[in-house]
């Protein structure tokens, strides 16, 4: 029975099974080798192919209602080994996303300001809504991480995603949300016992657990360990060796009595 997570010296999380990602849309690993030190291998992940903006003047029937401009995005069938459901996917959205670098920074130009950020939808297909966790939006420099629950991914054909966005649209509450609100938590089952993208979270003595166990890590002290961007995904904390931990205090939801898939980004420095 686990009692207590003492995160230390590593830059590290504990879920059942974790989904972080590099640059573009990634699958988290089924399967991950932790070596002295804490090197990573991943299973696999899957390739984003990002369309260019399209905008409709009228009502189009297959469109979502009340979008007017969207992008679609393609998980390409060929990196997923077998179909997958309920699947939290990471979208990375600049001025240079997917497979092919593509520039899709007209979400930004659109929205043109951070508290626009929820002026967004993500639907399977054309219309069939996604829950999306907000993990960072920076509108100053044209860059967002959304992750997002997918009801459904095919092994034997390409799966279309597409992205609305729209400045004049009501932020869209109910499917999108930062973490801590139920649109983000909803993007992680009960299967994810603790997901923490290692970003400062509420202050600079904490970081947030996005699953709804609210598993949150206490650290050392006030910037101990310090937050940097130089993580996978932008922001990571850096243990400096000797003194940095993050603590997650005993909660039934860390009671692990099963097989657990654990999954992190280490880079040993």
């Amino acid at each position: 029975m686990l009692r207590r997570i003492v995160i230390r010296r590593l830059l590290i999380v504990i879920p059942v099974v974790l989904a972080l990602a590099l640059t573009g849309l990634f699958l988290p690993a089924r399967e991950v080798s932790i070596e002295p030190y804490g090197m990573l291998s991943l299973e696999s992940k899957i390739t984003l192919s990002v369309g260019y903006e399209v905008a409709y003047a009228s009502p189009d029937p297959g469109w979502l209602s009340g979008w007017d401009k969207r992008i679609k995005l393609t998980v390409d069938s060929g990196d997923i080994d077998a179909a997958l459901s309920d699947f939290p996917i990471l979208v990375y959205i600049s001025t240079s996303s997917g497979y092919n670098s593509d520039d899709v920074s007209c979400v930004f130009d659109e929205l043109t300001s951070d508290d626009n950020r929820k002026k967004i939808a993500v639907t399977l297909g054309e219309d069939t809504e996604c829950y999306v966790e907000i993990e960072k939006w920076d509108d100053a420099n044209e860059k967002a991480w959304l992750w997002v629950k997918v009801p459904s991914i095919a092994d034997d054909a390409d799966t279309d995603l597409y992205l609305y966005y729209d400045s004049t649209h009501a932020d869209n509450d109910a499917y999108v949300g930062d973490p801590n609100s139920t649109p983000a938590e909803n993007v992680w089952d009960t299967n994810f016992k603790l997901v923490t993208h290692m970003r400062d979270d509420p202050d600079t003595s904490h970081i947030r657990d996005s699953t709804e166990n609210n598993n949150d890590g206490a650290k050392t002290g006030a910037g101990e360990p310090a937050v940097t961007t130089d993580g996978k995904i932008d922001d990571a904390q850096h243990f400096d060796g000797a003194d940095d931990d993050i603590t997650v205090a005993d909660a039934a939801s860390l009671d692990i009595t099963t097989n657990i898939t654990l999954e992190v980004w280490v880079n040993n420095l």
